[in-house]
């Protein structure tokens, strides 16, 4: 629906992002996907960033950008602060990351541009 050359702006849970895979360990749910959330969040189905381009894709639409947003401590009080703080320790001793707050913020957001 959209005209050629316009710009489009996706967000979706950050499954990548310490705070969830930490919650996978621990459960076997992802953040914001599980029994519990799924009705007071509304999310239904998990979208990993490779998904989601392959997607935009598919509708003619190219990725111009693709970042993290939104800090783990957010609403977490202190043990997002922990958890944050462990995903930079983490991120930066092990991990290299595809995208700018792959593993620290807690949604995604996809700036898009329809061909």
């Amino acid at each position: 629906m959209l005209k050629a050359g316009a710009l489009a702006f996706i967000t979706t849970p950050n499954i990548f992002s310490a705070r969830s895979r930490l919650m996978f360990i621990q459960s076997g749910n992802l953040l914001w996907f599980n029994p519990n959330e799924v009705n007071k969040s509304g999310h239904i189905q998990i979208l990993p960033p490779w998904l989601l381009e392959i997607a935009a894709a598919r509708a003619g639409l190219h990725c111009l950008k693709k970042l993290g947003v939104t800090d783990v401590s957010n609403g977490f009080r202190w043990r997002g602060k922990i958890i944050n703080i462990m995903a930079i320790l983490l991120k930066k001793s092990f991990y290299k990351e595809k995208f700018p707050g792959e593993f620290s913020k807690m949604n995604l957001l996809m700036i898009l541009r329809k061909q």
